[in-house]
């Protein structure tokens, strides 16, 4: 008996495509950064997984292609990674351990990479590489400038 569609896209996401690509998370969180720098808005890695299936959705429309399937239940197979790999990196929190103060910045170029802020309403931002540029987009919603100060949002 020749392997179904789950066994295929199980032998794929635990073998080949691991060795080439590396581990889902760090790949897909690093697609995300791409598109979010891309567009403006914050990607996820569980939205990376989610659209990648719908590209194949949109693709199955065609007619059946079996590896858009095998393709389907991997990127699954991958969402259910990522939530293992998160919570295998989740480190212990000592609660007595003070928080530093946030750190607060005037204009949106002072913002290092990666930090997550918030501006004077309340929006939450981050800072992410576009092209040639830095930009700061809002972590949800539609795009807008922040107005500062810029606060960061500790833990």
């Amino acid at each position: 008996m020749s392997e179904t569609v789950l066994q295929e896209a199980e032998r794929i996401i635990n073998g080949q495509r691991r060795e080439d690509y590396g581990g889902v998370t760090e790949s897909f969180n690093l697609i995300g950064g791409m598109w979010s720098a891309y567009l403006g808005i914050n990607v996820s890695a569980h939205d990376v997984a989610n659209l990648m299936v719908l590209l194949k959705v949109a693709r199955a429309k065609n007619g059946f292609h079996r590896d858009s399937y095998v393709d389907i239940a991997g990127y699954a197979g991958c969402t259910e990674k990522l939530d293992a790999e998160a919570s295998a990196a989740v480190e212990p929190v000592d609660l007595d351990e003070p928080k530093p103060a946030p750190r607060v910045w005037r204009y949106p170029a002072e913002v290092p990479e990666s930090v997550t802020v918030t501006d004077i309403d309340g929006v939450e931002f981050t800072r992410a590489h576009d092209h040639d540029m830095w930009i700061i987009y809002p972590t949800a919603g539609p795009y807008r400038p922040p107005h500062g100060p810029l606060t960061e949002v500790i833990g």
